[in-house]
């Protein structure tokens, strides 16, 4: 099986996976084993590194109501939809005041 073949079985439950229980309230769920083929560590190793350190950043983190979390899963376009508007609402004030709006730029990463 090459790279292909391993991202395509990756995070699928049929193909490896490891239970994870919460100490706290007992809750388990299924993890599904990574490929680790698309180089995410070693990205992560660098942004962390070099690059994040040497630039002024803020961290903003969406959380979502647990009643609410389900539609994340079943339907990916409201995730999509609800994660714009969030990013819109952050970027926005940011560049406006920015004192070089054009270099204001922002990222995201959703789990």
């Amino acid at each position: 099986m090459g790279i292909l073949g391993a991202y395509l079985r990756c995070g699928i439950l049929a193909h490896g996976f490891a239970r994870v229980r919460c100490t706290d309230c007992g809750h388990s769920r299924l993890l599904a084993f990574s490929c680790k083929a698309r180089r995410m560590a070693e990205v992560a190793v660098h942004l962390t590194d070099e690059v994040i350190p040497h630039l002024p950043v803020r961290q903003w983190v969406l959380s979502v109501p647990k009643r609410l979390r389900p539609f994340r899963h079943e339907t990916p376009e409201v995730a999509s939809a609800v994660l714009a508007i969030f990013l819109r609402a952050l970027r926005l004030p940011f560049a406006t005041l920015s004192s070089e709006p054009s270099r204001s730029l922002s990222g995201s990463g959703t789990r």
